[in-house]
């Protein structure tokens, strides 16, 4: 039984509609299924308030059935983010575009399923508002198409472009924001993406299950908000923040990696991690070089470990590795991590520096007896570095370290922050509907 009662907030609803009153009892069970006591509270305080507005009660009524829907994707601690929106907009629209703007947030949230995202969204339209009112009717009703097309980054340009370039000509803007202009549709395919993540995200938690007979936890991130370049994936709190749209991947020479093996890439990658890295690395009174250095042996002890148990990993990881053409112009301490990384995993490669070869049957040796240790990444890390220091002149800025070219591997933050994980309650705070395992 809820501790939160519909009673306890009667006065807060003066005078509703029969209409008004049955939604309020409707969606109060509903809600009641999805939402904690205080999830409950916020729900319930945030109707009076829209109701208080007296913008007309279709407003309110949109609220109350909608939230449930979407509080069932991304949690509850959207709500207050969505009467935070409702409350802005509306002093720059009519109450027919805000429920409009309601009734569409079940389906964007399904489409984005992460509360970052959602919130990302609502600020976006909020932001879209001063620019470009006349927009928000029709764009709001192809929101659906949209979002089946675009990332949020994608969508933010596509906004942006139509809002500042039409501006003042409300009549070109209207017709950009529905879609019925040559100038729109090509900003729109100018902004779509090979593979978005919502898409396959159920396909990679099979593929993942498929191996390790357990469940993972993936979630989307805006990787390409600012830039279509987008952000590395990471890995924290033993969830797997992934970027929420791969285009193929290009080799110089021609060759293609399909976007949806960058995406398998990613995730056995970062299962690998979770799966092997057994201990903390403390990093204080490491250089930003040394960090690589012990990045990069502890990302192919796990890979090498992985391989071991399913052959068919090499292929996909080494397909992803740069190859001598994509190097071009990268600095000269990168191109030795890689060369190294290439010449564990590929039997058949070459390697270019003859220290990388005398390093790896050391690496080899200790893999022998210590693979299931992450200690040994850690020292002989740093004895990598030590030799690739004394081989190179090292001189490499901070962006270009950063800018490592293996874009499959996660940033490594999980291996220099690692905690030992109690998967039941501490795997996810929150798992959205529609990636939940039904069983």
């Amino acid at each position: 039984m809820s501790s939160v009662q519909l009673s306890d907030f009667e006065d807060k609803f003066q005078n509703p509609s029969s209409v008004l009153h049955d939604a309020l009892t409707g969606s109060f069970v509903e809600a009641s299924k999805v939402m904690t006591p205080n999830g409950l509270k916020v729900y319930l305080d945030g109707a009076g308030a829209l109701h208080a507005m007296g913008k007309g009660e279709d407003m309110v009524i949109s609220f109350l059935e909608e939230t449930p829907m979407v509080v069932r994707e991304v949690g509850e601690s959207i709500i207050g983010e969505i009467v935070f929106s409702i409350m802005k907009l509306s002093s720059q629209t009519s109450a027919a575009v805000i429920v409009l703007m309601i009734s569409s947030l079940p389906n964007v949230a399904r489409r984005m399923s992460d509360f970052d995202l959602l919130k990302g969204y609502l600020r976006l339209l909020e932001r879209m508002i001063a620019l470009a009112p006349r927009g928000m009717r029709p764009m709001l009703n192809n929101i659906d198409l949209l979002t089946s097309k675009l990332t949020l980054g994608g969508l933010r340009r596509w906004v942006l472009y139509g809002a500042e370039t039409f501006n003042r000509d409300f009549k070109a803007q209207i017709a950009y924001f529905e879609l019925s202009s040559a100038e729109s549709l090509q900003i729109l395919e100018q902004e779509r993406r090979g593979t978005l993540f919502i898409d396959n995200q159920r396909k990679l938690q099979f593929y993942l299950r498929a191996f390790y007979n357990r469940d993972f936890f993936l979630r989307p991130t805006s990787g390409d908000y600012e830039t279509k370049k987008g952000l590395k994936p990471y890995i924290e709190y033993g969830v797997m923040h992934i970027p929420d749209a791969y285009d193929d991947y290009k080799h110089a020479s021609g060759r293609i990696v399909p976007g949806i093996n960058c995406y398998r890439a990613v995730c056995a990658h970062a299962a690998a991690h979770i799966m092997e890295t057994t201990s903390a690395f403390k990093g204080d009174q490491l250089n930003p070089l040394q960090v690589a250095c012990v990045s990069l042996i502890e990302d192919l002890r796990v890979e090498l470990n992985t391989i071991k148990k399913f052959p068919g990993m090499k292929k996909l990881w080494i397909a992803l590795h740069p190859e001598d053409e994509d190097l071009k112009d990268l600095n000269p301490f990168i191109i030795d991590l890689v060369d190294l990384s290439r010449l564990a995993l590929d039997s058949k490669y070459k390697a270019k520096q003859s220290f990388n070869k005398d390093f790896l049957k050391l690496f080899n040796t200790e893999m022998k007896v210590s693979e299931n240790s992450s200690t040994i990444s850690f020292e002989l890390g740093l004895e990598y570095y030590e030799i690739i220091k004394s081989e190179t002149d090292v001189k490499i800025s901070a962006s270009a370290l950063v800018a490592a070219p293996i874009s499959y591997r996660d940033d490594n933050r999980y291996i220099w922050e690692y905690v030992d994980l109690d998967w039941v309650s501490e795997g996810n705070d929150y798992v959205p509907a529609s990636q939940r395992q039904v069983r």
